[in-house]
């Protein structure tokens, strides 16, 4: 086990540390779990979109922002699509997500 005591000063701030240490874990864990949904879309796509490789994304969420390398797909009509944006209800045009957009919102009108 590793070593976690390191100065007097560091030691008050523990919580601090317990909490970036979560932060990390949860967006791992979130990017996995994209990750997968992400492979499970592409699997059970219809068979007329047509993949044609990777775009990464960036987001906002509760814990923090989330590198998306999710798969670009084109329709008959040649307009681009990302299953994965669609299906957790991303804006195109948004850096957050849609819990993200409402918790802005609320903390907005309470601030004004």
């Amino acid at each position: 086990m590793e070593t976690v005591r390191t100065s007097r000063e560091e030691g008050k701030a523990w919580d601090q540390v317990i909490w970036e240490h979560f932060n990390k874990e949860a967006i791992r864990f979130a990017q996995d779990y994209l990750s997968r949904l992400d492979q499970e879309l592409a699997q059970s796509r219809e068979p007329r979109l047509r993949c044609l490789g990777f775009r990464k994304r960036v987001i906002l969420t509760r814990i923090g922002f989330l590198t998306l390398h999710r798969r670009l797909y084109r329709d008959p009509e040649g307009k681009p699509v990302f299953l994965l944006d669609r299906f957790l209800g991303l804006a195109s045009s948004s850096l957050s997500n849609p819990t993200m957009a409402k918790m802005i919102a609320q903390l907005v009108s309470f601030l004004s």
